[in-house]
This record gives structure tokens, C-alpha cells and sequence, in this order.
């Protein structure tokens, strides 16, 4: 792709008939920063959907060190703590991340893109720093899960780095950060040690993650390739995508399934599983129907350079010159072929744009919410009844017990 043709295709981008409040400049020099309209758009671009999604994986950690020892809620105050922090990490990391795309097109979690309003940059490492500063006031260990989280923000998103349009860097980043580092900073609120469980546990939730970020990505291959990323949406293309988000995800399934059989995970689960598997349909489905638009789009330039190749072969004309009146209808009935393709293909007519995302992202939280109601009502009832919770594969319901680390 050339310079040239990025330098037109930003040219041709046309601003937005309703410019956010942020940006909005008054001729008088006094009114020429908005406060109201900046904090607006600052919100906006701290997407907080996604800020919900991280606070699922920090209890993720929490709770399961509760089961894996079967002892009371504790460290309360400390995860309310990581939870403000996690706020200003997603805040901030964001913030950078929309200084370097300076998006126009489709968003995950932001229906329409906002534009960058002035001092986005210092909301953004004041926020970031504000992370680490409210995570130390928790446990060390979350602290330098915090730090090490606003370190791989700044190596994502910023430009002299980019790691996001890197083909390995961009993963590792939301693998280590979101995968790796957000449920490490959960579970060390209780105060309790690490078992071999939980370093497997840990390891199905990043493939979850790593398999979530993919997917956010499948929509964005347009994006992606003007700014001249190699993401693996623009190299592979969205069905490549989509199919290893589906891999990574069903890695994670399945190993927690297979742990809920053995009982290394609380047992009652087992009744979302069907959620489970209507959320791995779902991804097939879209993965179906990526692959059928892609299809579509190849389908009349193949079929044009096969015309010209048997052209070439009879040494004849391969067509009259188009006249500038059919091109425009040539091209409406391409993209009506097109369509039908995609259509016929595609019968629950599941979104290939920010809304096929979002789906998969309903329902992944509304599992989250199932399995984890299920965790606790499993893990209460044990508690309760003077039993290990799960049975015998927690570690407090294997003696003998370190008892220093049984006390609340």
C-alpha cells in the first residue's frame, strides 16, 4: 500500500456533521477549553463496558483462591481497592491507545468513535499512574501487577513502541496484561499462596483472554491496514482470526469443563455448560458468515482476471470500454451479489462489524455471571455444611493443612 494512497484515503475522510462538545471552539479566547465537554469525552473514550469486563477477571482470581483454600471472603477492602485501580489502568490505557488510532470508524464497546479532546495525554499517564499509586495501598503484589500492566499499556500504544500493530506484541501485551497480571492482582488480595491449581487456572483464563482479544480485532482489518499495522486481522484476514479466537477459547473450555469432572472446580458449573456451547456456536456462526463475506468480495475480481485470461488466450478484446454510465451500475450489482452471498450464508444474520463482537461479548459476560453465581452458591453450601469445598481437590481438603495460612 502506498504512502500516496494513505496520505488520499485520510484526505477523503470527511469530519463528523456533529463534532463532539471536546472539541468545540468558541471564538472567545476564554471559552476556548471546555471542561464539561472534555470530561465527556474522556468518558466516552475510557469505554467503561470494558472496564466491567476487567472487573469480572480481578474476582475471577479472588474468588478462586477463596474455593481453591475453602475459606471466608477476606482482603474485602483490598479488592475494592484493585478494582478502583483496574478503573484508572483501563482509563488510562485507553486514553493512549485512542491518542495513537485517533479512530473513525467502528469501536468494540463505543458506538460511535469520539473524537480525541485536548490533554488526553496527561489524563492518560496521570490515570495510569494513579493505578499504580492506589494499587500499593493494597498488597505489593498487586502493586507490581499494577505497574507491570501500565508498563505494557505504554509499550501498546505508544509511538515510538506501537506494539499494538505488532504481529507477537499486540497479543503478549493483552495476554500478559489482561490474561496473566488482572487475575494475579485479584487472587493476591486474600492473602493466600499459589497452588499448581492455580497457575492451571490461570493458564485457561489468558487463553480465554488471548482468544477474546482476537476477536475484538476481526472487524478492524480496514483500520488496521491504513495505519499500516500488522495485526493478524490484516495479515490473515477475519476468518483467520475468528477461528483462532475460537481455538484459544475452547482450549479454555474444555480444560475447565475437564476440571469441573475431577473436581478441581466446584461441580455445580457443570449446569452452564450449556452456555458454553452456545457461545462456541456462536462463534462459528460468525466465522461462517466472515467467511462468506470474504468470499463475496474476491468473487468479482477472480472472475474478472479469469475473463482476461481467456481473453489473452483467443488474442481477443476482452470487453468494450465501460462508458462511465455502467460503471457505477456494474458495481451496484456486484455489491448486490455480494450481498445475497452473504445473506444466504449468514441466516441468523449475525453482524460482521463492531455488532458481531458484541455479541460474543454478551455472551461472555452473561457466562461469567452464570458460572460465577454457580461458584459461590457451590462454594457457600460447602462452607456452610463444615465441608472443603469441592471435596477433596481443594488444597484445604488435603492434610495436612498449613496452618498459618488458615487464619482470616
Amino acid at each position: 500500500m502506498s504512502a500516496t494512497w494513505k496520505r488520499s484515503r485520510r484526505a477523503d475522510v470527511q469530519p463528523s456533521a456533529k463534532p463532539d462538545l471536546a472539541l468545540q471552539r468558541s471564538t472567545d479566547p476564554l471559552a476556548a477549553w471546555d471542561g464539561v465537554g472534555t470530561a465527556r469525552a474522556l468518558w466516552r473514550l475510557s469505554r467503561p463496558q470494558g472496564a466491567f469486563w476487567l472487573s469480572w477477571v480481578l474476582l475471577i482470581g479472588y474468588g478462586f483462591a477463596l474455593w481453591d483454600w475453602g475459606m471466608e471472603p477476606r482482603g474485602e477492602a483490598g479488592l475494592a481497592v484493585i478494582l478502583i485501580s483496574w478503573w484508572c489502568l483501563n482509563a488510562g490505557s485507553l486514553w493512549l491507545n485512542a491518542l495513537l488510532d485517533r479512530d473513525e470508524g467502528e469501536v468494540l464497546f463505543q458506538a460511535s468513535p469520539a473524537q480525541v479532546p485536548r490533554g488526553t495525554k496527561v489524563a492518560a499517564y496521570t490515570a495510569l499512574g494513579l493505578s499504580v499509586l492506589i494499587a500499593a495501598a493494597s498488597v505489593p503484589l498487586a502493586a507490581a501487577c499494577a505497574l507491570g500492566a501500565a508498563l505494557l499499556a505504554v509499550l501498546y500504544s505508544h509511538p515510538r513502541t506501537c506494539w499494538k500493530g505488532h504481529p507477537l506484541g499486540g497479543p503478549i501485551v493483552n495476554w500478559a496484561g489482561y490474561g496473566m497480571l488482572t487475575p494475579i492482582a485479584g487472587y493476591a488480595q486474600t492473602g493466600l499462596p499459589f497452588t499448581w491449581r492455580s497457575a492451571g487456572t490461570l493458564a485457561l483464563l489468558s487463553a480465554w483472554i488471548l482468544g477474546a482479544y482476537f476477536a475484538a480485532q476481526a472487524f478492524q482489518r480496514a483500520e488496521d491496514t491504513e495505519r499500516g499495522y500488522r495485526t493478524l486481522v490484516v495479515t490473515h484476514g477475519a476468518t483467520r482470526v475468528i477461528e483462532a479466537s475460537r481455538l484459544l477459547m475452547a482450549i479454555s473450555m474444555l480444560g475447565v469443563v475437564a476440571g469441573m469432572l475431577l473436581g478441581f472446580y466446584p461441580r455445580l458449573l457443570l449446569l452452564g455448560v450449556p452456555m458454553l456451547w452456545l457461545t462456541d456456536r456462536y462463534i462459528a456462526r460468525w466465522k461462517h458468515a466472515a467467511e462468506a463475506a470474504e468470499d463475496a468480495q474476491l468473487r468479482p475480481a477472480a472472475a474478472h482476471q479469469t475473463a482476461r485470461a481467456h481473453a489473452a488466450l483467443a488474442s481477443e478484446p476482452l470487453v468494450a470500454p465501460h462508458s462511465a454510465a455502467s460503471l457505477p451500475a456494474e458495481r451496484a450489482e456486484h455489491q448486490v451479489q455480494a450481498a445475497q452471498v452473504v445473506e444466504s450464508a449468514n441466516p441468523a444474520q449475525i453482524s460482521l462489524g463492531r455488532g458481531g463482537a458484541m455479541g460474543l461479548h454478551r455472551r461472555m459476560m452473561w457466562c461469567g455471571a452464570v458460572l460465577f453465581w454457580l461458584a459461590y452458591c457451590d462454594y457457600r453450601a460447602d462452607f456452610e455444611a463444615g465441608r472443603a469445598a469441592a471435596g477433596w481437590a481443594t488444597e484445604r481438603g488435603k492434610p495436612p493443612a498449613p496452618q498459618r495460612f488458615l487464619e482470616p
